[in-house]
């Protein structure tokens, strides 16, 4: 009996220690995920810029979803005479994005402003903003730092990306935005958002949007797009998007989707374009060649040239037939030469004689190397003074 009592009260004391442990580990648990959630909540600024900001090297900060782009302190100092800190590690949510400028404020309170790209679907937007417009995160970071401007641009992905979403979701992300430009249209606690956060929204650009060599992935752009969207937003205010005019900016994303163009697959023809600075000015995407390459596919070549004139003209620094002489093209009987000259030849004075003359002549060269060239003459350009 005795051994028994005793067999009784060492099992007891086996299940207290075992349940002493199982507290044990469950508040070590505890204590590894607090650890945890307060390391997410509290991002590192790295060591370099930590030493900027508390030197007073930046006067403005750029946070995005996207990845890191190294030229983009260059294209803030050169375009928009800023000193900004471009933070390298990409948003992937809302509270990201106040976590770090609350870690970046917490170091220097006195930055100018804060430059987002963000996805306003990922915010805590409400119905009423008038009512309860605190509750969401970033826009009650905007209201505490009442002598800092924010410029946002919202992200602008291709037609592609819409129409492989439900139409709840489009839904969802064209209510965001709008809802967004409502909220940040009212005044809280006292601090004015409407006059210190701007909004841009270049995604419901047909030229942007419809193109898919604008893109490298479905929020991305390549490079080029990346910096003709940074001038046009943060430099120079294009696409700004406010309570006024958000529901016609996210109307005309929703034509484009309802409505697609499609273009015909060109892949098997070869465009040549041989012109001025109509042509020759821009390249990669952002030409009229890029354009046609990347909505059909077709095989195109830039022969455009800043300033050149189709006649002969001694202060021009080329002209039409020299183009074709120094250039070994077409390369296949197919193909098809658009010609474009002429706001040079007037600006430099030929005659309406010389010049008729040049473009005969040498597209009378042109055909007669090639009998089944085809040859588009798009000139003379259309110009008012």
């Amino acid at each position: 009996m005795a051994q028994t009592s005793i067999q009784k009260s060492n099992q007891k004391s086996v299940q207290i220690f075992h349940i002493h442990t199982l507290v044990l580990i469950i508040l070590c648990l505890g204590l590894c995920f607090f650890a945890t959630a307060c390391a997410k909540k509290a991002p590192k600024v790295d060591a370099i810029a930590k030493n900027g900001l508390e030197n007073g090297l930046y006067d403005s900060v750029y946070l995005s979803t996207q990845e890191y782009n190294k030229l983009f302190p260059f294209y803030f100092e050169q375009y928009r005479g800023t000193s900004t800190l471009c933070i390298e590690t990409p948003m992937k949510t809302e509270s990201d994005f106040c976590d770090y400028l609350t870690a970046i404020f917490a170091i220097d309170p006195s930055l100018s402003t804060v430059f987002l790209e963000l996805n306003p679907s990922t915010l805590k937007l409400t119905d009423d903003p008038e009512k309860d417009l605190l509750k969401d995160p970033l826009l009650r970071f905007m209201g505490e730092h009442p002598d800092t401007n924010f410029q946002i641009m919202l992200s602008h992905p291709g037609v592609p990306y819409y129409l492989s979403l439900s139409d709840k979701r489009r839904e969802k992300e064209g209510t965001a935005g709008i809802r967004l430009a409502n909220d940040v249209s009212y005044s809280t606690n006292g601090s004015t958002l409407p006059n210190r956060v701007h909004l841009y929204f270049p995604g419901s650009q047909e030229w942007l949007v419809t193109n898919t060599a604008n893109y490298t992935e479905e929020y991305a752009t390549v490079e080029q797009i990346t910096f003709k969207l940074f001038l046009l937003c943060f430099c120079d205010g294009a696409y700004e998007m406010t309570s006024d005019n958000a529901v016609s900016y996210y109307d005309e994303l929703d034509a484009l989707c309802e409505n697609p163009l499609v273009y015909p697959n060109l892949h098997n023809e070869e465009f040549y374009f041989i012109g001025d600075s109509i042509f020759g000015n821009d390249t990669g995407v952002l030409s009229i060649p890029g354009m046609i390459t990347g909505l059909t596919d077709a095989r195109t070549y830039n022969y455009g040239v800043g300033g050149a004139t189709a006649a002969i003209c001694s202060t021009a620094p080329t002209n039409f037939k020299e183009i074709c002489e120094s250039n070994d093209f077409p390369g296949y009987t197919s193909a098809t030469v658009f010609i474009n000259f002429g706001l040079n030849d007037y600006m430099q004075g030929v005659s309406v004689e010389a010049y008729k003359k040049a473009l005969i002549d040498q597209t009378s060269r042109l055909m007669k190397a090639n009998k089944d060239l085809r040859i588009i003459i798009l000139s003379p350009s259309y110009c008012t003074f």
